[in-house]
């Protein structure tokens, strides 16, 4: 039995070996150039460069190379890229590698990853992994934003915008097929996809906005999600980066009760949203109605500012009850008050929430508006 315990072992050992390079090799790929988006019917070349930083020489001799992963080669089928016969690289020394790129025959996004051989060998670090969008002329998309909170209480509704912006020759329109699609996290999410605005034409060179309500997984743990625009299903142009949400355990909603808010301007399609000019001074109202069984009073209640928690986007990041004021379980408070919008023009939330003692939030948020700041 130990005699095949040993023979095991010093077969292990011998593979492990055989797929590493002699001693003495090593490397650092410190550039990759690869066009981060193709057209199809246009030619491409990419360049990485490497250097060497073990002892040994790398020669055409030696077969040293540069080669994709075998994971990334599946799709792309390029050759390793062999150092000429009459070529040495010393120690120290940096080679930059030139190539051509075939365009893959399916529009989506395709990955890369290179590494350093000698003969079959691997050795050195592997490059990171660098996405290319492939794409038509006709269908083409930028990233222009993504808005959403990075926690969310499990189970949950949450205000969402997602743009992108037109870069094809084809006018975006529903009836044609074009809509969000959710490419990272829909077993969690329940949601495939977010379709345009009837009737809403997205022509080249403009941006296509989304607006819509998500709900957060009932279970608490950290989720992916990320998007990108689809026609009848089938993806193109850039995709959103990969957001991780928190979902935390649902808080208990007792306590305060959001009735209603009011923002000038504020329309409900596809989820609450509103424009304002920067600097404009905006006059706003947030109504709660007292479900505790606590009476609220000055110093022990107040409203404060959400996603994120005591933000000062709008220039205030709480508002208090007044000095003589109190508000018993049962009956409902309207906060009036004017706030600031940013100087800096972009998408911003809008939500509060009550606060007691300055420590713990109370109840329900109010509704999240996105507001677009021109």
């Amino acid at each position: 039995m130990r005699l095949w315990l040993f023979t095991i072992a010093l077969l292990i050992t011998f593979i492990s070996h055989s797929i590493q390079a002699e001693e003495g090799y090593d490397a650092f790929i410190s550039k990759v150039d690869v066009a981060k988006k193709m057209l199809f019917g246009h030619s491409y070349d990419a360049k990485v460069t490497v250097t060497n930083t073990g002892a040994a020489l790398w020669s055409g001799e030696n077969e040293v190379s540069l080669a994709l992963t075998s994971a990334s080669n599946r799709r792309w089928n390029i050759d390793p890229l062999l150092i000429q016969p009459d070529e040495v690289i010393r120690p120290g020394d940096s080679k930059t590698f030139s190539f051509p790129l075939s365009i893959l025959p399916k529009p989506g996004v395709y990955s890369m990853q290179f590494e350093m051989r000698q003969a079959n060998n691997t050795f050195g670090q592997q490059s990171p992994v660098v996405n290319t969008v492939i794409e038509t002329q006709g269908n083409r998309a930028a990233l222009v934003s993504q808005l959403m909170p990075d926690t969310m209480n499990a189970g949950q509704k949450y205000s969402v915008v997602v743009q992108f912006r037109n870069e094809g020759s084809i006018s975006w329109k529903r009836d044609d097929g074009y809509q969000l699609g959710l490419i990272n996290g829909d077993k969690h999410w329940k949601l495939s996809s977010v379709r345009l605005v009837e009737n809403d034409i997205v022509p080249s060179g403009s941006i296509a906005t989304f607006r819509f309500d998500l709900i957060a997984p009932k279970k608490a743990g950290n989720y992916p999600i990320q998007w990108q625009m689809q026609r009848w299903n089938n993806n193109f142009g850039e995709i959103t980066p990969v957001q991780r949400v928190n979902i935390i355990e649902s808080v208990s909603q007792s306590g305060a009760e959001f009735i209603h808010q009011k923002v000038p301007g504020m329309r409900h399609t596809g989820g609450p949203f509103a424009i304002v000019k920067k600097g404009d001074i905006v006059p706003v109202s947030v109504t709660f109605k007292n479900t505790s069984d606590e009476v609220w009073a000055a110093g022990h209640y107040s409203l404060h500012s959400q996603n994120p928690a005591n933000n000062l986007n709008w220039s205030i990041d709480h508002i208090e009850l007044k000095s003589d004021e109190t508000i018993k379980p049962g009956q409902i408070k309207t906060f009036n008050f004017n706030v600031m919008a940013p100087l800096k023009p972009g998408i911003y939330h809008f939500q509060w929430q009550m606060v007691k003692g300055f420590k713990a939030w109370a109840g329900e948020k109010s509704e999240n508006v996105v507001i677009t700041v021109k």
